[in-house]
């Protein structure tokens, strides 16, 4: 058996995996990997997930068009289920079972409660965006589905249509949306960073500050409509402090003109020196290189080759006009893209016609 998906279920421990190619399912103990299940379903299976309180596994079949549900505790299949043109994620909330296609711009939802109470079950279809996600340059394996942090309502991500969707349950179209700046959007995740109610009358929340200082806090509540500032004192960490006092290591960089042109290949050097004896660090292999066009557009990673002398060097091609950043880092040292000095080189347009009109001169 080739498998072709896994899943986990916490309340009969048990792995499950699917076999494309001959359309088999097969449960096995986790602890002891004795075979528990067997299903046989079409040829053509690719995904399969459980329901959060592991009753459920759905597995879908792009080829046949179908959500198939079955019982996790005992294997058994429970529905088959017409779906969109070739589904290929299914996301679960507490109450529904979300299902998208690549080949189809709605949103299946499926009622979890009514998965063991009925003989057929009745999806429900929500338009999410304008053309189906296979329209996109791409399609990611990420998740274009994901519970919303107050519950019963989800972000939908359509790379097409270049947005993300946000669709409360039981209403019958997505209640808004969110520009993706005319990016395709291949998968979305929420950082909840609301507050929760620990005590009655008390909320709060985890927030990590990067140093001590005096913060404003801003409050804001919906409804009733509340906006408020308070002013926050935070104290410096003493581990934190001398960390960050300590140069991991000296770079200079050997760059005599940081002006650069697009198209041309631009030869940067730098020296790199221990912070206490500066001495030079030499025959390092893992000095990395990454260079980037603000505002981010582009971007290449490289190593450095070193040349002696504690000398490392690379090349690169600016591709076009524009504000390049240089950043150098090394794992071995566990010294990262933010520790170490940066080079700005500047290939703006502006900057290359005046450079022309003082030669002329």
């Amino acid at each position: 058996m080739t498998t072709s998906g896994l899943a986990y279920s916490p309340l009969s421990k048990a792995v499950y995996g699917i076999d494309e190619t001959t359309g088999v399912m097969i449960a096995v103990d986790a602890e002891s990997f004795e075979p528990l299940a067997r299903l046989g379903v079409k040829p053509g299976i690719r995904t399969i997930r459980i329901a959060p309180d592991g009753r459920y596994g759905f597995i879908l079949n792009p080829k046949e068009n179908t959500a198939q549900i079955f019982d996790a505790a005992t294997g058994k299949l429970l529905h088959t289920v017409e779906v969109g043109v070739k589904p290929d994620q299914v996301v679960f909330t507490q109450a529904f079972a979300y299902i998208r296609s690549l080949g189809s711009e709605e949103v299946l939802l499926l009622a979890l409660k009514d998965l063991d109470k009925v003989p057929s079950v009745q999806p429900t279809h929500i338009p999410a965006g304008q053309a189906a996600p296979e329209g996109a340059g791409q399609v990611a394996a990420a998740e274009a589905i994901t519970p919303a942090p107050e519950g019963g309502s989800v972000l939908i991500a359509n790379p097409a249509d270049q947005t993300i969707y946000y669709y409360t349950e039981g209403m019958a179209a997505p209640m808004g949306n969110f520009q993706n700046y005319r990016r395709e959007p291949r998968g979305v995740m929420v950082v909840d960073r609301s507050l929760r109610e620990t005590l009655p009358g008390t909320y709060s929340a985890n927030v990590k500050l990067p140093q001590g200082g005096h913060y404003d806090l801003a409050f804001l509540l919906d409804s009733p409509r509340v906006i408020s500032c308070f002013d926050v004192a935070v104290k410096d960490n003493p581990a934190m402090a001398r960390r960050s006092d300590e140069a991991p290591l000296l770079i200079n960089y050997m760059v005599k003109d940081v002006k650069v042109r697009p198209q041309e290949k631009v030869h940067v050097q730098f020296r790199l020196r221990d912070p206490e004896s500066g001495a030079a660090k030499n025959d390092l292999k893992d000095v990395g290189v990454l260079t980037f066009l603000a505002p981010g557009i582009w971007q290449e990673r490289q190593w450095a080759h070193a040349r002696g002398d504690g000398v490392y060097e690379i090349d690169f091609v600016p591709p076009k006009e524009g504000v390049y950043y240089i950043f150098v880092h090394c794992p071995s040292l566990k010294i990262r893209l933010n520790q170490l000095p940066f080079i700005v080189l500047d290939g703006r347009a502006e900057l290359t016609k005046a450079d022309n009109k003082i030669s002329e001169k």
